[in-house]
C-alpha cells in the first residue's frame, strides 16, 4: 500500500487509504432545529464515521439518559461534499422531540442512496 502511494506522490497516505474520498452516499441529516434537509453527502469517510459515532451517543442518550458522550460534540461540525458545514444537533429536548416521532436515522442503513 504504502508503494503505491510513493509511486503516485500527489495523493498522501490517507488519499490512499481512501480517508480523504467522498462515498458517494446521501446521508439522512436533520439541522440545528431538527428539520430534515434533503440529505447530504460528507466530504470524506471521517467525516462519516464521525457522524455515525455522533449517532451511537444520540441513541446512548435516548436509551440510558447518559449524555456524557453527546456532550463531546458540542460545538462540532459535519462537513459535507462542497464545504458547508453542519453542527451537529445535542440539544436534548429537540433529540427527545426527533425521537418521539421517531424521526432520527436508524437501523443499519442510514443512507438515501
Amino acid at each position: 500500500m504504502i508503494k503505491n502511494a510513493l509511486e503516485h506522490p500527489q495523493w498522501t497516505l490517507a488519499d490512499w487509504r481512501g480517508h480523504g474520498k467522498s462515498t458517494g452516499k446521501s446521508i439522512q441529516f436533520f439541522d440545528k432545529d431538527g428539520k430534515y434537509t434533503e440529505g447530504i453527502q460528507f466530504k470524506n469517510r471521517r467525516e462519516e464515521s464521525k457522524w455515525s459515532t455522533y449517532l451511537n451517543a444520540v441513541q446512548k442518550y435516548l436509551n440510558t439518559g447518559d449524555d456524557s458522550k453527546l456532550k463531546k460534540f458540542k460545538n462540532v461540525s459535519f462537513v459535507d461534499i462542497d464545504g458547508h458545514r453542519h453542527e451537529a444537533v445535542i440539544n436534548k429536548e429537540t433529540l427527545n422531540r426527533l425521537a418521539i416521532f421517531n424521526e432520527l436515522p436508524s437501523g443499519e442503513d442510514i443512507y438515501i442512496n
